[in-house]
């Protein structure tokens, strides 16, 4: 009696299972908060980082009466660029290769933004790479250009600071609320398929599926475009216009 008394005694009780599956949800749910703090992290920074570079792009611009990259007298008047050949065209316009390397590089010397890999890489007038431009939180690489940031449509060029490639959609789509209206064609903060030369391009509008950066439901005048939230693309990028 005595063995058979203590053979039924054997396993865990409820309490004990009850006691096990609470210490898995909290595990559970500090992993879940985990990730939700790392995203949370991480569009604060690409927002914070577009708007960093925003408002140094108007005050280089109040100082110095043109715009980074395209100051014709950069190697004259920034100090630390004199005898360099970094001087823009001065049209106006942020609209090569080397006027968008040197944007940054006049941003850094004149002091409006921390960028290292800006001024000793950026001095070459090659075109822009990871090694003489920002890089956003995915290792993307920024880029300030005067052109058209919707990828599709009428042409309608305006100066814009690009967050990069890499980005995931539904990271975007919560960047465009924190800046924006959350569309991604229209405001300040929209879709881009803006890529350097030596970045992979964005995933293209319009895409069929729900593979892309946008995904639009219904069609003719009922379709509407937004960021891909459900199934995100990973290699994404917006522009943030002045």
């Amino acid at each position: 009696m005595m063995s058979r008394s203590r053979s039924a005694q054997t396993g865990f009780t409820l309490v004990e299972i009850a006691i096990v599956l609470v210490i898995i949800g909290l595990i559970l749910g500090g992993v879940l908060k985990g990730q939700e703090l790392v995203t949370s992290a991480r569009v604060r920074n690409i927002a914070d980082q577009q708007n960093a570079i925003k408002a140094a792009f108007y005050s280089f611009q109040d100082r110095y009466r043109a715009l980074p990259g395209d100051y014709a007298a950069a190697s004259t008047n920034i100090p630390g660029l004199s005898g360099k050949t970094v001087d823009g065209d001065g049209d106006g316009f942020i609209d090569n290769e080397n006027e968008q390397v040197w944007a940054f590089l006049d941003l850094s010397a004149a002091g409006f933004i921390s960028c290292a890999q800006c001024i000793s890489g950026g001095v070459n007038g090659a075109p822009a790479t990871q090694n003489n431009s920002p890089i956003n939180a995915y290792s993307g690489v920024l880029g300030i250009r005067y052109d058209n940031v919707f990828g599709s449509g009428p042409p309608n060029a305006m100066n814009n600071v690009k967050t990069g490639n890499n980005i995931p959609s539904n990271i975007l789509a919560e960047v465009d609320n924190k800046l924006d209206d959350g569309n991604p064609y229209s405001g300040n903060f929209q879709f881009s398929v803006f890529a350097t030369p030596t970045a992979t391009a964005t995933a293209p509008v319009g895409i069929s599926g729900t593979t892309g950066c946008l995904i639009t439901s219904g069609t003719g005048a009922t379709a509407v475009t937004t960021w891909n939230r459900q199934t995100p693309a990973t290699n994404c990028g917006g522009a943030y216009t002045f």
